[in-house]
């Protein structure tokens, strides 16, 4: 079960967003805009400087769905979903470091494919670290956190995709 800070998609780098490290005058529970933050990671640079991000690229899923038609890109995300997420359960029961870079290679290229920005970003994170032979710095419980809440927010705004005009990619 992922935790309450990371089911509602906040996250630094390397800790997780407090009060104390909010900016003045904002809510750590709330976007920078102010509303309520689903979907979303906050990143801390330098100082007070911040970065909000979207978990899920729409733009790139509309491309895909443009690209090879409707019944095609529910076909992709069907496939998708089954595939990843059985890699992604051998790692939450069953990890094998030795596999890690290979793992999470396809895992990267399905997840940037289909626009789970987020999670792409943190599995090619994970496949340079064991492509450099650093496996013990990779979080894999993240990784698997990120996954899930990441089709959490993929399947909720599935919805809303499929009244987009196509991409005009």
């Amino acid at each position: 079960m992922p935790s309450k800070q990371l089911r509602d998609s906040v996250h630094l780098a390397a800790a997780k967003l407090t009060a104390a490290e909010a900016l003045p005058g904002t809510d750590p529970g709330r976007g920078l805009t102010g509303r309520k933050r689903t979907g979303h990671m906050l990143f801390r640079a330098k100082g007070w400087h911040m970065v909000e991000k979207m978990m899920i690229d729409w733009q790139r899923a509309n491309e895909l769905r443009t690209e090879i038609g409707r019944e095609g890109f529910a076909e992709v995300v069907d496939l998708f979903l089954d595939e990843v997420e059985g890699v992604v359960l051998r790692l939450k029961t069953r990890p094998e470091p030795a596999r890690y870079e290979a793992d999470l290679h396809f895992l990267k290229g399905g997840a940037w494919n289909l626009g789970f920005a987020e999670f792409g970003a943190l599995c090619q994170d994970g496949e340079r670290k064991a492509a450099a032979g650093d496996t013990s710095q990779i979080d894999v419980a993240r990784v698997v956190e990120a996954y899930f809440i990441s089709k959490d927010e993929f399947l909720a705004g599935l919805s809303d995709l499929a009244r987009m005009p196509a991409s005009a990619a």
